[in-house]
């Protein structure tokens, strides 16, 4: 007994490593390689948010396919260690691309490999601690993620001063080879499959308890949400990786420093954030918590648009840190909510990843040729005007999912059931 919960222990410090390494090595990547190509190959706008969104396309069009795959396997570890080891070789090669096209090649392999970290890593978390543990749980993994780039961002400034802009790509291929490291010590059978993709509650048509895709589509709440991840990313995405490319414009190859700045301001409120995040999801439900992150995403896009000072959109980005916590931890739990006995959570996750990714590309390729139309405010406006609608959307038409928590009519029903048992007794 006291041999299998050390090795479970061990399968748990593990996926921490793989939160550090990979969990969203590909956003941050993102926002440093817009700087490098901008900085670097004096690229424009359009032609930086082009490379970008063939990452994002090529994410968007796997996640589904790959929840799939993973809500089936049952070496999903392997699966993240099998796609770390593509991102790693990938991205040496991203370093070295001479052309556009094979630069955005590359990058829709890295895309396309990512597609694997979310839906996995959730499901991992979820078959390791359970439904009860997992706000705890993807809190962890948020915090560990944000560790993880602040450490990258911290590297790639330090490597940008002394060894120019491109070194980053050697570091995000050591980050690559540390994430297949960590995924390949995963113990399987630490991982409960069947809670892994929520199949645990009975109810579905199926007798094996797996919902068909036709009875997720009538749960009205799922396109709903899905609908809300794609405005939250629309409004989201494109402001680190503009606010990079208007640095290299103003600070030259200052930008290899500037950038990582950027990143880093907004790591070091994530970690803390994440943590609030989950315990605030669990006690406040898990509604208030999304609506404050398209409050932040809207104030971001309007402070970038109307303040010109470099210091200050450093000191803005914080805001940043301060959304992506939030969003981060509760759509992982409001797709768990929305999965639980559906046996589907991965596929539901990898749904969500598309729905992100689809907004991510958007974002990118929408505000980079605004950008290059209007001017940088006007951009940074229109993905302003973006996160409030997706606010409105969740707040008028998504309702909370978190069944522990406790409501006012709850606490009302309970009381009055309280006073009819103890006026039974009398």
């Amino acid at each position: 007994m006291r041999n299998d919960s050390h090795n479970r222990h061990s399968s748990l410090r593990q996926l921490d490593w793989i939160n550090f390494c990979m969990a969203d090595v590909q956003m941050a990547a993102a926002a440093l390689i817009a700087a490098y190509l901008a900085a670097g190959r004096g690229w424009n706008p359009a032609r930086v948010g082009i490379v970008i969104a063939a990452q994002n396309i090529a994410t968007m069009l796997g996640q589904p396919f790959a929840g799939v795959w993973i809500d089936r396997s049952a070496r999903k570890n392997w699966l993240v260690a099998g796609a770390s080891g593509i991102v790693a070789i990938a991205m040496l090669g991203a370093g070295i691309a001479a052309t556009a096209v094979a630069e955005a090649a590359i990058q829709a392999v890295v895309g396309l490999a990512s597609a694997v970290f979310a839906p996995a890593i959730a499901s991992l978390s979820l078959g390791m601690v359970g439904r009860e543990r997992m706000p705890a749980r993807i809190a962890r993994n948020e915090a560990f993620n944000h560790l993880g780039k602040l450490v990258l961002a911290i590297a790639a400034a330090f490597a940008g001063a002394r060894l120019g802009l491109e070194s980053a790509f050697w570091l995000f291929a050591l980050f690559g080879a540390g994430g297949a490291l960590a995924a390949s010590q995963i113990r399987s059978e630490d991982v409960d499959d069947e809670a892994a993709r929520s199949a645990h509650v009975l109810g579905t048509s199926d007798s094996s308890g797996i919902a068909s895709p036709r009875e997720l589509l009538c749960d009205r709440r799922i396109p709903i949400f899905l609908g809300c991840i794609v405005l939250f990313h629309l409004g989201n995405a494109a402001q680190l990786q503009l606010i990079g490319q208007r640095l290299s414009i103003r600070a030259g190859n200052l930008s290899g420093i500037y950038m990582p700045g950027c990143i880093i301001v907004a790591q070091l409120v994530m970690i803390p954030g994440a943590l609030i995040a989950g315990r605030s999801a669990k006690r406040l439900g898990r509604k208030p918590v999304f609506l404050a992150a398209y409050l932040v995403v809207a104030l971001r896009g309007l402070l970038f648009a109307c303040v010109p000072s470099t210091a200050a959109l450093l000191a803005i980005e914080a805001l940043d840190g301060v959304s992506a916590a939030l969003f981060g931890v509760v759509w992982t739990l409001i797709i768990s909510d929305l999965a639980k006995g559906t046996g589907r959570f991965s596929l539901l996750e990898g749904a969500g990843g598309a729905a992100w990714y689809f907004g991510a590309f958007s974002s990118n390729l929408l505000a980079g040729l605004a950008a290059n139309r209007w001017g940088f405010p006007a951009a940074f406006l229109g993905l302003a005007v973006a996160a409030c609608c997706g606010f409105l959307l969740f707040l008028v038409w998504m309702p909370e999912t978190g069944s522990e928590i406790v409501t006012a009519e709850d606490r009302v029903a309970r009381i009055g059931s309280a006073i009819s048992v103890e006026e039974s007794q009398q």
